[in-house]
């Protein structure tokens, strides 16, 4: 499993600039229909507990951007972390990051959808 994340590192790293694109298309569409205040932080069962103005869905293609920024395999190659010997693990860690911010970011548009 370990070896195939590291070969297709790039692959999941590609993703975060395609929902950057797919989350900036949405906002154009959304940010008309929805209303000034809206859910900006949601609990486990995807309920907001939370809310702002709706400029907040801005945010959410900048988060994925600069994540395949910091996160390209370039730049992780070049790190020079000394803690981190194993670039294999590092690679692997960033994915997990990865996902769960593809989960956080991506869930709230349910909602979004669901109240236009």
């Amino acid at each position: 499993m370990g070896n195939y994340i590291v070969k297709h590192y790039n692959f999941f790293i590609k993703v975060n600039w395609i929902l950057s694109v797919v989350t900036a298309v949405a906002n154009i569409f959304l940010y008309t229909k929805l209303p000034q205040i809206v859910g900006n932080h949601f609990n486990m069962l995807g309920i907001p507990d939370s809310s702002g103005g709706k400029a907040i869905i801005w945010a959410f293609p900048l988060i994925f951007l600069v994540c395949a920024f910091l996160f390209n395999e370039a730049y992780i190659d070049k790190l020079s972390l000394g803690w981190i010997k194993n670039k294999k693990i590092m690679k692997i860690c960033i994915l997990g990051v990865q996902i769960i911010l593809w989960i956080a970011i991506l869930s709230p548009y349910i909602y979004y959808f669901s109240i236009i």
